[in-house]
């Protein structure tokens, strides 16, 4: 189409992702969805991404399009804070020293893309920035150390400044930046930085052949919630709203990830017959599941004072799933609602209003227009292969 911009082909691409398979993170899942739609324009990537769970020190896999090297580093996920933030810290001096060691190509990328989380990368993009004299291009996700002040997961002013001085150091090194929602812009006009900063959503790759499921009004509604079970996603509001929906036979939870809530969602499923709990679990496996559920559930903490847009909610969309949630005031999720009937989405903690409105959603005549909206809405903000052309125009 006349005045459309075309994807510059035959760019050789340097992706640096510390979450990738065979992390079961929906960071994870969201990086291999961007390699696999790069490897569709035909473009080629390189991949770097830190591994624990390797016994080799570097592991190389090619495929025509894309080649994944996967560097031995210690385990950074699930320990504490202050070990994660250790190991983090000296994680780029480990990858600069294996990969010169492992004789990995250095130069002749004509653009870096680095994945945030983690902040403290820096020296690693520097080292290859430097080989190349590319843009680095940042996505965005969770603004760290921003979301952990708020939440008092961080409560000491003075940590919390001196974890602002990797961050800056992180903005100030990239060219362009892309952040998740529109609100999120606020925040970097206060920092006055000279890189450019636009939006760039979360993104999936399109499950355009997903079956629509029959719909039975008096068999058990699985309602389903995917993903980290921590403080930032407020997980307490929804085994409330769990718990306070038990008098409905018809309605089963299903919580399946892992984090600081899973203890309590396992106690919880032993003496509450509707609430059900499954650990992390391969993509295959979780689709499965995702097959047979009416409904998708997620929570965000309330005192968030920046936006994200979760990938589980993305997931549901996908997935032509009706989607509940409880989000903090101002969300950008919210704004959708307007356009777009795709369930129902709050800021307020009416557990009573959540359930009517749940019921309404499953009611057998307003059902499938929900399911046809949850993916006009996917279709029309989160599909991978706008996020590749975003991307590649900044590069």
């Amino acid at each position: 189409m006349f005045g459309e911009k075309k994807v510059k082909l035959n760019k050789k691409i340097l992706i640096i992702a510390p979450h990738f398979p065979p992390l079961r993170t929906s960071a994870a899942h969201q990086m291999r969805d961007l390699v696999d739609a790069f490897s569709k324009k035909k473009i080629n990537t390189y991949v770097i991404t830190p591994n624990f769970n390797q016994d080799k020190l570097v592991i190389e896999k090619k495929t025509k399009y894309s080649y994944v090297i996967k560097v031995k580093t210690p385990k950074f996920i699930d320990i504490n804070f202050f070990k994660r933030f250790f190991v983090e810290f000296v994680n780029p001096y480990i990858l600069i020293f294996l990969i010169r060691n492992n004789k990995i190509t250095l130069n002749s990328y004509d653009g870096i893309i680095y994945y945030s989380p983690s902040i403290f990368l820096s020296p690693l993009l520097k080292f290859f920035k430097k080989r190349n004299s590319c843009k680095i291009y940042l996505i965005l996700r969770d603004i760290f150390p921003k979301w952990a002040f708020d939440l008092k997961v961080i409560d000491n002013v003075f940590i919390y400044k001196f974890l602002c001085f990797f961050e800056k150091k992180l903005y100030k090194l990239s060219d362009t930046i892309g952040v998740q929602t529109p609100s999120n812009l606020n925040y970097f006009r206060k920092l006055r930085l000279n890189s450019h900063i636009h939006v760039l959503p979360n993104w999936q790759t399109n499950l355009f052949s997903k079956k629509i499921m029959t719909f039975n009004k008096s068999e058990i509604k699985n309602i389903v919630y995917t993903g980290n079970l921590g403080i930032a996603q407020d997980i307490q509001i929804l085994i409330d709203f769990a718990k306070h929906s038990m008098h409905n036979q018809n309605l089963r939870f299903i919580f399946i990830g892992r984090g600081l809530f899973s203890d309590q969602i396992i106690k919880y499923s032993k003496i509450f017959h509707n609430i059900k709990y499954y650990d992390e679990m391969e993509l295959k496996d979780l689709q499965k599941i995702l097959d047979f559920a009416h409904v998708g559930m997620f929570s965000l903490n309330k005192n968030h004072s920046l936006d994200n847009i979760p990938g589980k909610f993305l997931t549901y969309l996908n997935n032509q799933l009706p989607v509940i949630g409880f989000v903090n005031k101002g969300n950008d999720i919210l704004k959708f609602s307007i356009n777009y009937k795709f369930g129902y989405v709050t800021s307020s903690r009416d557990l009573d209003k959540m359930y009517s409105n749940l019921m309404n959603i499953l009611d057998n005549v307003n059902y499938f227009s929900y399911k046809e909206d949850a993916k006009r809405l996917f279709n029309d903000h989160f599909d991978v292969d706008t996020t590749v052309d975003t991307i590649c125009e900044s590069l």
